[in-house]
């Protein structure tokens, strides 16, 4: 234990979970922002056919998920508005994702040469 004190494992330990938190938290976020914008937009305004074609979507991209204007319900020209608001912020939350697990790759990285380099082992 005493080997473990004089270190700075603790200190570079510490580091790496705080990186890891911001991550958890804006990941979060995002989940709950999809639940209460996109998926309520979709249930409140999709068609049950295009409920179904974005369902049967190989793959999620602006081409397949968001039908024609004449193919939305219930909908007025300021919630298309808004909705394209909430995608912007939805859009930035998953850039802002890519970008912290990035890091935190990079970080675990870090991580593992300063204890190899703390514990002195080597390959």
């Amino acid at each position: 234990m005493r080997l473990f004190i004089d270190t700075r494992i603790s200190s570079l330990i510490n580091n790496y979970d705080k990186g890891l938190g911001n991550t958890a938290l804006v990941d979060e976020r995002e989940i709950k922002y999809q639940a209460d914008y996109v998926e309520s937009f979709a249930t409140n305004h999709f068609t049950p056919l295009e409920m179904k074609r974005v369902a049967d979507s190989t793959y999620l991209n602006p081409t397949n998920i968001i039908p024609s204007e004449d193919k939305l319900i219930n909908i007025t020209a300021e919630q298309l508005v808004q909705f394209s608001s909430q995608l912007m912020q939805y859009k930035n939350y998953a850039t802002w994702l890519k970008a912290y697990y990035t890091r935190d790759k990079k970080n675990a990285a870090d991580f593992i040469k300063d204890i190899r380099e703390e514990l002195d082992i080597t390959d």
